[in-house]
């Protein structure tokens, strides 16, 4: 999934919101656990761990997501991580800027995913798994765009935390039920009267 905007600020301004620390600035409820920088910033092999990625990705509690730089290039602006959702699935993560020339700069995003286990291919064939992910990174965009244009911090209205919150648990209410039907034993009358549930 890709996405981008046009800001009006420098690409050196714009590309500087690459960073975990700088993101609680800008970006609505973020937080996260550093759990790994020299700098105690964003670089290359930076580690972070982070609940909201997760929950947007998997829509399942609990699911927290590594993420680990594998590029931060200041001189071309490009920041590429590895992002690991449990042992469900793996993400690459690009967010690279460029330079204008006429005090405003284009912000790239692009995410893409693989499955490492069956759940995980099942969950990235779901129907609006594309826009989910398109959703978060329109959020990201809008954020950074707000921030870096009026130098506020764009919120999600508290009507629109709540319908979130209210898929996030039918979600997961939804995938108990199915992991449960598909490995329950067949009733006792099931066997006697020599049918299987499906």
């Amino acid at each position: 999934v890709r996405r981008e905007v046009v800001i009006r600020g420098g690409a050196d301004e714009i590309f500087a919101l690459a960073c975990p620390v700088a993101e609680l600035d800008w970006v609505d409820d973020w937080h996260f656990d550093l759990v790994y920088s020299e700098s105690g910033r964003n670089e290359d092999n930076n580690l972070l761990l982070e609940p909201v990625t997760g929950l947007a990705v998997l829509r399942s509690a609990g699911s927290e997501t590594y993420w680990y730089t594998t590029l931060y290039d200041t001189d071309r602006r490009r920041f590429h991580a590895v992002l690991l959702t449990r042992d469900v699935i793996l993400g690459k993560w690009q967010f690279e800027v460029d330079d204008l020339g006429d005090g405003r700069g284009r912000l790239r995003l692009r995410i893409t995913y693989t499955g490492l286990t069956e759940e995980g291919n099942r969950i990235i064939g779901e129907r609006g798994f594309e826009d989910r992910m398109g959703n978060m990174l329109e959020f990201i965009l809008t954020s950074a765009k707000s921030y870096l244009e009026t130098g506020k911090i764009f919120r999600l209205a508290r009507k629109r935390k709540m319908e979130l919150a209210i898929s996030l648990i039918g979600a997961t209410i939804g995938r108990h039920f199915r992991r449960r039907a598909a490995g329950r034993r067949p009733t006792v009358s099931e066997r006697r009267g020599g049918t299987m549930a499906a």
